[in-house]
This record gives C-alpha cells, sequence and structure tokens, in this order.
C-alpha cells in the first residue's frame, strides 16, 4: 500500500506502529515479563517464520489505542476482527517490512563487532567451526587455561560489544536502547539505580553472532529468520532466565555491567 494514500487516521496509526515495532524487537512484547524457563519455548521471537509479522500486528494495536481508535467499528476494532483480515493485511505488511529493516541492520551492525572481536578472517576454518560447538562463543576464552570459561555465560566481549553495536549507538535501527532507555530497570531491589540491559537484547546479540559466523563459514549472507534462529534465540533466553532465577547477582552484575 501507499501510505500517503491512505487517511490521516490510517498515516497515524501506521506510523505510530514502527517505533512500537522496533521497541518490541528490542525488548520483547508485552506478555513476555511472564516468561519463565517453563514456557519460554512458546514465546514470539522475531526470528521465527512469521513473528515479524506478530510483532508488527501487535504493533499496530497498540498504535491504534494509544490514538484513541477505539470506537465500535474503529480502527482498533477492526484490526483485532478476524472478519476483518483483509483490512489489516496490507497494514500488517507494511509494518513487517519495516521491522524487517531493524532486524537486517541490526544483525549488519553486529556481523562487523564479530568479525573483528572473533577474528574471523585470521583463524582458522576449525576455530571458526569451534565456536559454534556448544555455543562456545558466548563465553570468553582463556588463554591461560586454553579453554572457554563455560562458567560464565554471556560474558565474551563479542556478546557486550555485540550489545553496544546492536541497540547502543546513536544510528538508525541501531539506537533502541538509547530510545527506550527509560524502559531499562534493575532486577536487584537492593540495587534499583543499577540499570541492567534486557534479556531480549543478549539473546539477539548471541543469536545474530552465531548467524555471521555460520555466514562467514559458508561464504555467504542468509536471512536472519527460521526455525534454527528462533530456536537458537530461545535457547538464550533460557539460560537467561535459569540465571536470574538461580542465580540473581551473578545475572545482575552480566546485565548491569553490559
Amino acid at each position: 500500500i501507499s501510505i500517503k494514500l491512505q487517511s490521516e487516521k490510517v498515516c497515524k496509526v501506521v506510523c505510530g506502529s514502527y517505533e512500537r515495532g522496533q521497541r518490541m524487537f528490542a525488548f520483547g512484547l508485552e506478555d513476555d515479563v511472564d516468561l519463565t524457563i517453563d514456557n519460554v519455548f512458546a514465546m514470539t521471537t522475531a526470528f521465527a517464520t512469521r513473528g515479524t509479522e506478530t510483532l508488527a500486528y501487535e504493533a499496530l494495536v497498540e498504535s491504534a489505542d494509544h490514538e484513541g481508535y477505539t470506537g465500535d467499528n474503529d480502527m482498533a476494532e477492526r484490526l483485532l476482527s478476524d472478519s476483518w483480515a483483509q483490512y489489516a493485511k496490507p497494514l500488517i505488511d507494511y509494518t513487517t517490512r519495516r521491522i524487517h529493516l531493524c532486524r537486517n541492520q541490526f544483525k549488519k551492525a553486529v556481523g562487523v563487532v564479530v568479525t573483528s572481536v572473533l577474528n574471523l578472517a585470521t583463524n582458522s576454518a576449525a576455530q571458526n567451526s569451534s565456536l559454534l560447538e556448544d555455543i562456545n562463543y558466548i563465553y570468553p576464552w582463556s588463554a591461560k587455561k586454553n579453554k572457554y570459561e563455560t562458567s560464565k555465560p554471556f560474558q565474551a566481549e563479542v556478546i557486550k560489544e555485540g550489545v553496544r553495536a546492536g541497540f547502543f549507538v546513536a544510528n538508525q535501527y541501531n539506537d533502541l536502547g538509547i530510545k527506550f532507555s527509560y524502559l531499562l530497570s534493575s532486577s536487584l531491589s537492593t540495587a534499583p539505580n543499577e540499570l541492567e540491559v534486557v534479556n531480549h537484547m543478549i539473546a539477539s546479540v548471541a543469536t545474530a553472532v552465531e548467524a555471521c559466523i555460520l555466514d562467514f563459514n559458508v561464504g555467504k549472507s542468509s536471512e536472519f529468520v527460521g526455525p534454527s534462529h528462533d530456536n537458537t534465540f530461545k535457547a538464550h533466553m533460557l539460560l537467561l532466565l535459569t540465571m536470574k532465577q538461580k542465580k540473581p547477582l551473578e545475572y545482575h552484575k552480566l546485565t548491569h555491567g553490559i
């Protein structure tokens, strides 16, 4: 659809959905606040085959609610009604494409970090392959011990730098952590001012790191979407939620430190 040809009401809702969709990419859906180690694999992610469509739909409904278009037969009701599926689809498609741009730019930003921090170009093929074994890329490498420190998940430099490059740089689509910084909080009641990056950011970066290593190993860029990336993201979320539940101080040190 051409947004310029739509009514002012439609333009407001669609344009308002852009930022909301980007926020959901970085911080997750509203329902994600209830995620636990028991239900994490049922979540909707931006890496699932049609995950961005769900984000786009939720963003449009939220935008319509925000604009006050909630009356009978108004935009919010039309978006929520199955009988108006043909009305909603082109709007969803439009917002979905914007979220795709955000996701792709995010991968590019993390990719620059991956190539430099992990020295993919100078590593041997075996070294690059070993990064993918047992998700070694999330752990720091100890030259002294000549092994990955698996007791320190997500403390690898590539994860820390990836979060900064993907979410905290003043570039379009890579500034979501800055733009929505008011959503950052602390998981420790004893340290409310020690803000933490959110699980979604860390899991997204870890998923992008794996994708970029795979791309480098096969010599071509692949689509940053599909069951494999979706499951990788959820596996990282499970690790983070487990850490938060069982080792809250270690979890806070990690997320606040990043």
